[in-house]
């Protein structure tokens, strides 16, 4: 994700839940009905999930990256992972999700 503030300015980059989130937290990507969990984090190791925590509408929530704006394009990245042990659907073909990314500034 590349985001572009004022030079000095703090930001705060949220991702939503997704449009088939489960109770246990996991996003689900979908094909027709069939659902596929998957998780997206803020680093490599998938230690910090990458979500709304803290509320979208200020800086420094928990579940958002923070940073400081530069004035040019800054690229955040973004890990996903599907849970190991996974069993994956009967459907073949491929599996989406549309998550909503809010930049709080």
């Amino acid at each position: 994700v590349t985001v572009q503030c004022s030079s000095g300015k703090p930001y705060t980059l949220y991702l939503g839940g997704g449009n088939n989130i489960e109770s246990n937290g996991y996003r689900r990507m979908a094909n027709g009905e069939a659902r596929l969990p998957y998780q997206l984090y803020q680093d490599s190791s998938h230690s910090r999930i990458w979500d709304e925590t803290g509320g979208t509408s200020q800086t420094g929530g928990v579940g958002g990256v923070s940073g400081s704006g530069n004035g040019s394009n800054q690229t955040l990245r973004v890990y996903g992972l599907i849970p190991a042990g996974t069993t994956v659907p009967g459907n073949v073909g491929t599996y989406t999700d549309t998550v909503m990314v809010t930049v709080a500034y």
